[in-house]
């Protein structure tokens, strides 16, 4: 790992020189500028990342070009004796940290790949950034138009996905068999005839007894048998062995077709290391990197189980054979167990075996991106980024072949080396430095001050963080000796005054304005993005995109956006032929899709009218403007055997009320319905009035009472009755609290990686405490620790919802999380098919007002798959201890 000079090596006579300097030296003469940092044109060279010595003397890194005090712009490498300069944006002495980019599909602010790149913090960012239109679907169980999260492949705009979400005319009809002895009473189709009220249509249809089944077919001719031969890897005829399609599976010398991709993951066997392992296979080969960031390679081949074969490093020529079964399928990605052996040894007999660690076995538990989730979930630039700090944690078990295989010998064989790891993870801080520069607590004397052995600089944004004790709450910080301390300033580091320009966004025309805390350098840079965004419009006929304001008919996209897809060619979906045919917005209201769109989801095309009785979808044509025709009709279609009198049209309505379709049926007519509804007038004990309501008297009964109120207790999972008005978390009723109180599933120690857009290649581990209260963190940078406090509690449109209030959010950490945010989110938790494990899906907003509101929408956001030991695992092998964050 790299050094930086500690100043607790300095000597008492050197900061007494230095103290002396300061006294005599405050009225000295001119002094003599220096700048020999600004020939590195990377962050890495400037910090001098890329070397294992020490850190570049006096230089810093500024995230964008400094500015010197008569307005002429520097370098990105700034040296600290330089003449006094600006640095408008992030600047940090230690490690090159990515900012914050704009993605404008998604409106979402998230980390650039680029280190030393982009906004110095989320807000910036998110001042320009635009969401995108809702979508809807239609439920064809209730035919309620519901709202979906952005990227649902399942949902469109509200005209397509509910133009028709009506629920179909109840008629009905008998279908007789061959004989016409029995027949079948079902709903009538659109284009059904003869259909007619239940009572009339179905009073003689029945079902009899069904016939005998036929006598199993004879069977076929044996097949060819084929053995794999090892020297070729072809199958080849033989008079015992497998067919041909069993055999290909297990001889071959490519990769298995289902494990080609990107997959990214954690070691969880007996002795794991902590960090990322990131696999990239293609036909027949493999691209491995270690959490130390060091890649091999190697071929692939099947020879029963999967063969690694190493091309280059340390283990060239080596063989790794490898297992793997699927340990848990998610909202977006697909997580497999890969069982590995030790060098040239045999393959492990199975996942549970490879936890335990037996012949020095390992399992990798890595995760792929489900292929039709490809618009949320992307690994693609998982391999581009740059190294963590993982290393520092087991640099005493290095060897000749590197700190990962001779921490992950030693661990694995020497339990009491894990509880070292453990100790170290919980934060055995180095020694602490002493930063002089923190003396000065106003700007005008840390900008001023450059006499002795240190030179100071203002963050005017932000507050220092040093690397190793964190947020030091104040503002100025600087250089010992030319050593500069290891610390970031996430805004605006300057060694000059602090007048800058803020942007006032609450105008309806934002202004730049003076301020002696800026946002902004200069009126110039700052009215760069102090302004409206500018909107368009697409002209379908010229295709052509045209100014517009925001607000108006169609006006829903920023120029930019509009000139991205203003051209494209359109084409609509003929439902019989399930062709796609050219088509012109302009002239057509149904053409509404790409032709690669229709492509696609002509040939996938789920409109449907759901027959409540067998819980199925018929085909049809939404453009007819057929009654309940909708896509994605058996998401939600089911089977139901209760129904209900609609008494204004009085139709049986399937998924309501308690009676049979027949009893419905039969007093569900225009006379004699005497309908019933609940008098409130005493809350204590209501009654059903004839002629209040449109219910009969039974469903009216059923609800018809005093309401009771409960709410949940997370530790023991029961419903504690309560009175809503004088307890504040009294406000669910008891049936409600019944149907969802469950006892917590997240307590414990949970390990895994985070796959939101923007995300950081990193082992991230959270440890979740009785008392409410969880701290994560991540091997990306170990001091920095967040925590909060959580509960299974907000609005979610799937999983279970959940909220961490933040308590702790260190400055400068990988995560765009805020200090006493109430963040929102969701999470599932499940067993592991392996009976080993168990998984956590997890997603978050990163603010107060913006809660993640399903996986969809948290891969825009915050979002984790996350992997913990099962209560009575420790003894198959499984032992997250060493990953526990304390409290």
């Amino acid at each position: 790992t790299r050094q930086h000079a500690s100043t607790n090596g300095v000597s008492k006579m050197a900061f007494a020189r230095v103290a002396f300097v300061l006294a005599c030296c405050l009225v000295a003469g001119a002094f003599a500028f220096i700048d020999e940092c600004s020939q590195f044109q990377t962050c890495d060279t400037c910090l001098n990342i890329t070397s294992n010595s020490e850190t570049r003397q006096n230089c810093g890194w500024c995230h964008v070009p400094i500015v010197y005090e008569d307005g002429t712009q520097g370098a990105q490498c700034a040296d600290i004796r330089d003449k006094p300069w600006k640095c408008p944006e992030m600047y940090e002495t230690y490690f090159c940290t990515a900012g914050y980019i704009c993605n404008f599909t998604t409106g979402q602010c998230y980390r650039s790949t680029t280190p030393g790149a982009g906004y110095g913090n989320i807000t910036d960012c998110q001042q320009h950034c635009f969401s995108t239109p809702d979508t809807y679907l239609c439920n064809t169980t209730t035919y309620q138009c519901e709202v979906c999260t952005f990227g649902d492949p399942r949902c469109a705009d509200k005209s397509t996905a509910c133009g028709n979400c009506q629920q179909p005319p109840g008629l009905f009809k008998c279908v007789k068999n061959a004989t016409n002895s029995s027949g079948e009473c079902t709903f009538c189709g659109p284009d059904d005839k003869n259909c007619s009220d239940f009572t009339s249509a179905c009073s003689n249809c029945f079902q009899p007894p069904q016939p005998p089944p036929p006598p199993p077919p004879p069977p076929p001719p044996p097949q060819k048998q084929y053995t794999c031969d090892n020297a070729t890897l072809q199958c080849v005829e033989a008079a015992q062995g497998q067919i041909i399609e069993a055999c290909s599976q297990t001889c071959s010398n490519s990769t298995p077709s289902n494990i080609i991709g990107i997959w990214r993951g954690i070691e969880v066997q007996q002795g794991f290391i902590m960090g990322e392992w990131d696999y990239n296979f293609t036909e027949n080969s493999v691209t491995i990197r270690d959490p130390s960031f060091q890649v091999v390679h190697g071929t692939v081949s099947t020879l029963g189980n999967m063969v690694i074969t190493l091309t280059d490093g340390p283990n060239a020529g080596k063989k790794i054979n490898v297992i793997t079964a699927e340990m848990s399928y998610g909202p977006e990605t697909l997580t497999v167990g890969f069982g590995l052996s030790d060098y040239n040894q045999p393959a492990p007999a199975s996942i549970p075996e490879a936890f335990q660690g037996t012949n020095k076995a390992r399992v990798h538990a890595l995760s792929r991106c489900h292929t039709w989730k490809s618009g949320t979930c992307n690994f693609n630039t998982a391999f581009s980024q740059s190294r963590m700090s993982t290393a520092s944690l087991y640099a005493p078990f290095a060897n000749a072949e590197g700190w990962v295989e001779g921490a992950s010998s030693m661990l694995r064989e020497n339990p009491a080396a894990r509880k070292q790891v453990a100790v170290m993870r919980r934060g055995v801080i180095e020694a602490q430095h002493t930063d002089p520069c923190n003396a000065f607590t106003t700007c005008t004397q840390c900008v001023n001050q450059s006499t002795g052995g240190f030179k100071c600089g203002w963050c005017m944004g932000a507050t220092i963080v040093y690397n190793d004790t964190g947020d030091s709450g104040l503002h100025c910080g600087g250089f010992v000796e030319g050593q500069p301390l290891p610390f970031v300033c996430n805004k605006d580091f300057r060694t000059e005054d602090c007048v800058g320009y803020s942007c006032n966004y609450t105008q309806s025309q934002p202004q730049c304005m003076l301020s002696d805390d800026g946002t902004y350098s200069s009126q110039t840079d700052c009215e760069t993005t102090c302004k409206t965004a500018q909107f368009a419009k697409c002209n379908q006929t010229t295709q052509q995109c045209s100014d517009c304001q925001q607000g108006d008919p169609g006006c829903q996209f920023t120029k930019d956006e509009c000139q991205q897809s203003c051209a494209i060619q359109h084409a609509k979906c003929n439902y019989t032929t399930h062709q796609c045919a050219s088509c012109t917005p302009a002239s057509d209201p149904n053409c509404t899709q790409s032709a690669g769109e229709c492509g696609y989801e002509c040939a996938h095309d789920t409109h449907g009218i759901c027959n409540p009785l067998t819980g199925t979808c018929a085909s049809c044509d939404p453009n007819k403007g057929q009654p309940g025709c909708v896509a994605q009709c058996s998401a939600t279609c089911s089977k139901t055997l209760n129904f209900q009198c609609d008494n204004t049209t009085h139709q049986c309505v399937p998924g309501q009320g308690n009676q049979t379709l027949q009893d419905c049926a039969n007093t569900c007519t225009q006379h004699n319905v005497t309908t019933y509804g609940c008098d409130w007038s005493n809350a204590t004990a209501p009654q059903c009035v004839a002629g209040k309501g449109t219910q009969n008297l039974s469903d009216c009964a059923q609800n018809c009472h005093a309401v009771q109120y409960a709410k949940c207790d997370p530790v023991t999972g029961q419903c504690l009755s309560c009175q809503p008005g004088t307890d504040p978390s009294c406000i669910y009723t008891a049936d409600y609290c019944l149907a969802s109180c469950q006892k917590s599933n997240l307590l414990g120690v949970w390990r895994g990686i985070q796959i939101n857009r923007g995300f950081k290649v990193a082992e991230y581990d959270f440890t979740f405490y009785p008392d409410g209260k969880v701290a994560f963190s991540s091997t990306y940078n170990a001091s920095a620790k967040y925590e909060a406090i959580f509960s299974e509690s907000g609005k979610s449109a799937e999983g279970r919802p959940v909220t961490f209030v933040m308590t702790l959010v260190p400055s400068g950490g990988p995560l765009p999380l805020l200090p006493q945010a109430a963040v929102g989110g969701l999470f599932t938790v499940q067993d592991g098919e392996q009976g080993i494990t168990k998984f956590m899906n997890l997603a978050l907003g990163t603010t107060a007002a913006a809660p993640a509101s399903s996986f969809d929408d948290g891969m825009g956001k915050l979002e984790w798959v996350l992997i913990s030991c099962k209560g009575s695992a420790t003894a198959q092998g499984c032992d997250f201890t060493p990953a526990k964050i304390p409290e």
